[in-house]
């Protein structure tokens, strides 16, 4: 018996691709706490007034039977303008023919459905969340970040034209080439907790602004100066971006929007109102064919814009 070898020839042959799993990939996205946390105001269309009440209190002695009225009462208001904003998106399903994405299509050349929608929803409200988180703290008309940060002004921007009713968080002006460090940052937070009104003192809903960055670097000051002992520098209350400052009583909270911004603001959080139309409005996504070219059509609406109630009772740190 003659063995002979034979060899394969696969010069002509493609590359193997395992195309049998669907699944498809998705990146890591960040919590918005933002949007859940501060007030609403909803039913604004366009704009919509905070109103405020002011009053003079002026003791006098009590002597003799005259009446004397003094003290002024005033009225005042801040707006809320809220950006009117829509997403909107085409999916052609033919596009999918071809490649291994057309086993995700029904039998029939007839498609009035998303392909992978379930995956698509899902990440689509992801990328919203962010989105949202983000534009709430650093939106600015005409700020030139993006199509998702000029539709209105955020908290940032609505402070900073405020500027001359706050109250300076960086008294001894830090500078932007120095920077928050894991040297200076426990000072910062300390600094900004001694120039809180006595009026906002003992108030619960007090806390500390910062982005995760900031917050990072409280931390590991925290660890190098050996505070473990302080209740929230370990576990679960770190990991959900909570700690309470050591010395203080008051709450740090961790806000991604606020992520490279060197931010930190020390107020209530009563203080803050999103404005919105309906607070749902996001969270209806209307999808449909178009019964001219077939294209499943996806059309999202909603309002949304930010305003602070008393700019002076915010203590916020910037570098200059």
């Amino acid at each position: 018996m003659i063995l002979k070898k034979f060899g394969y020839d696969t010069s002509g042959l493609p590359a193997v691709v395992n195309d049998q799993s669907l699944d498809l990939l998705v990146r890591s996205f960040f919590e918005g706490k933002t949007g859940k946390k501060f007030a609403k105001q909803t039913g604004i269309k366009s704009t919509d007034d905070l109103h405020y009440i002011e009053t003079e209190l002026h003791y006098q002695a009590d002597s003799g039977c005259s009446f004397n009225a003094s003290g002024d009462t005033t009225f005042s208001k801040r707006t809320i303008t809220v950006g009117k904003i829509k997403i909107q998106q085409s999916f052609c399903a033919r596009d999918l023919e071809g490649f291994w994405t057309e086993r995700a299509l029904k039998p029939g050349s007839n498609y009035d459905y998303i392909a992978f929608e379930k995956d698509w929803t899902e990440y689509l409200v992801n990328l919203m969340i962010e989105a949202k988180e983000t534009a709430l703290w650093r939106s600015k008309i005409g700020g030139g970040e993006g199509l998702n940060l000029i539709q209105y002004d955020g908290f940032i921007a609505i402070i900073d034209a405020a500027v001359a009713s706050t109250i300076n968080g960086n008294p001894t002006s830090i500078t932007t080439a120095t920077g928050i460090t894991s040297s200076n940052v426990i000072g910062i937070f300390d600094g900004m907790w001694t120039l809180l009104p006595s009026k906002l003192k003992g108030k619960p809903d007090v806390e500390f602004m910062c982005g995760s960055d900031t917050f990072d670097k409280l931390i590991l000051a925290l660890k190098t100066a050996n505070l473990f002992h302080y209740d929230g520098v370990n576990g679960s209350p770190y990991e959900q971006g909570v700690i309470i400052l050591p010395g203080t009583g008051y709450r740090v909270e961790r806000y991604f929007g606020l992520d490279g911004t060197n931010r930190i603001f020390l107020a209530r959080t009563s203080n803050f109102v999103i404005g919105t139309d309906l607070e749902s409005d996001e969270d209806q996504f209307d999808i449909r064919e178009n019964p001219i070219d077939k294209n499943m059509l996806v059309d999202i609406h909603f309002k949304e814009g930010t305003q602070v109630k008393f700019p002076n009772e915010i203590v916020q740190f910037k570098l200059v």
